[in-house]
């Protein structure tokens, strides 16, 4: 049976909007994030205007996101290696064999993100992949953490893997 093209663009377009079925939105800052509920759990909401956080779990493989928007005085004078370090720290204090693996600039939301990887023993889903990725801004810092199974595939165009794609293509940061 012949599939014709009208009923194929139909079916994409479904899909994509199957992507997309999960939604939240900061009152406070431009961060509206939109992700596929049947993969990922919304396990964590805070939305303040001094400090908003929101965190996405999949327990099928241990992948998670993690935004948080943290006031901040004066962070474009913060050297990155330092706010890095900060990062890291809990990463150190888990697990004293976590290796760093590399660290560039990223597209996320349409904003370059300064982003550190690192190879992670997570005790329950074993080696992982965690990336820590900011942007600074005036008053503020944007933190977006990912972690996926270490031996996860990455898309080298997007640099995430495919799984992460819709997630991090479905977040909006404004300003």
């Amino acid at each position: 049976m012949k599939i014709s093209s009208l009923a194929l663009v139909i079916m994409f377009v479904l899909n994509i909007s199957n992507a997309y079925s999960g939604e939240w939105q900061s009152r406070f800052h431009g961060i509206n994030l939109k992700f596929n509920d049947k993969n990922w759990k919304l396990i964590q909401t805070q939305d303040e205007e001094n400090d908003t956080i929101v965190a996405l779990f999949d327990k099928s493989d241990g992948s998670s996101f993690f935004a948080r928007v943290e006031s901040l005085e004066n962070a474009l004078e913060i050297e990155n290696l330092d706010l890095e370090s900060a990062l890291a720290e809990s990463l150190y204090s888990s697990d004293p064999n976590v290796r760093f693996i590399d660290r560039d600039y990223v597209k996320i939301g349409g904003l370059k993100f300064h982003y550190a990887d690192y190879q992670f023993n997570n005790k329950k889903y074993g080696v992982q992949t965690v990336r820590h990725a900011f942007l600074k801004k005036d008053n503020h810092v944007v933190i977006l953490l990912f972690s996926w199974p270490y031996d996860m595939p990455i898309s080298k165009e997007k640099m995430f893997p495919v799984k992460h794609l819709s997630l991090v293509e479905g977040v909006t940061i404004e300003g």
